[in-house]
């Protein structure tokens, strides 16, 4: 726990809540895949030009095959502004930073995109709100124990596999959220090394700025068989099982897309 009982800090110390990531999700109509995947690389390009780098691009391999999902990371936070518009005007905060024309190309790129998915409610529980189509997350500080924040900006999934953790911390008697934020972070950060020892390099790690108890965690690994090696390392793991005790996971294992588009270059400017 933090010493002020405030969690998360930055590596500065100080308690930051600016939007670190951009989470773009997506329910792919059947057989909409390809075209789908190439309307999002307009849409990168141009994100791209404000800072918005994006760090992962996957479709699931587990649980729905037509859900994608898209990761950008803010060079600079402050731009977002996420905290002066509710969640469901993301949209509008991303392109409000734009120039005019710029803009203008954003939502046409959108409604692209658009036509290419579904319009299905994605929710992790049916008592839940809606999870929007584009969300903001702020970064979580145990990402920044075993990496600089250089490191993490610069971060670009390469391995052929992602795990794809949203955990949702559950509500506890006495203890407020930032309270249980802090203790989830001193977890994950214990177990770190523990799945670095399979495989598992965590590549971006945030808490959603319109649910700031769900947390997403997005690690990398070059084989499916080190899941399964991941998983009895965990079955007798002491900090694995407080973390499995304080929150409800929905994990699914996913492919890295935008290694696809490294070795089909064509792609890039379809």
């Amino acid at each position: 726990m933090n010493q002020n009982g405030h969690g998360p800090l930055n590596h500065n110390g100080q308690f930051d809540s600016h939007a670190r990531y951009i989470l773009f999700t997506g329910k792919v109509k059947h057989g909409h895949l390809l075209r789908y995947l190439l309307a999002t690389q307009g849409r990168k390009r141009l994100l791209e030009t404000y800072g918005l780098r994006r760090q992962m691009k996957s479709s699931a391999l587990t649980g729905d095959p037509d859900h994608v999902f898209e990761l950008y990371y803010a060079e600079d936070p402050k731009r977002l502004r996420w905290n002066s518009h509710p969640p469901e005007k993301l949209d509008e905060t991303i392109y409000g930073m734009m120039q005019e024309e710029d803009a203008a190309q954003y939502q046409a790129l959108q409604k692209i995109i658009d036509a290419e998915k579904l319009s299905a409610i994605e929710v992790l529980d049916r008592a839940r709100p809606t999870i929007p189509h584009v969300r903001a997350l702020v970064q979580m500080p145990y990402l920044l124990k075993h990496k600089s924040q250089e490191e993490v900006a610069r971060g670009l999934a390469t391995a052929p596999y992602l795990l794809n953790d949203i955990c949702v911390l559950k509500d506890e008697d006495g203890e407020d959220l930032e309270s249980r934020l802090s203790r989830f972070s001193d977890y994950v950060s214990d177990i770190i090394p523990t799945f670095a020892q399979s495989g598992f390099s965590l590549l971006a790690a945030g808490r959603f700025t319109d649910h700031p108890d769900w947390i997403l965690n997005i690690w990398q690994l070059e084989d499916l068989e080190q899941h399964r090696e991941l998983m009895l390392r965990l079955a007798d793991n002491r900090v694995y099982s407080e973390i499995d005790k304080m929150c409800n996971q929905d994990q699914h294992l996913c492919r890295n897309v935008s290694r696809f588009y490294q070795h089909h270059p064509f792609l890039m400017t379809a």
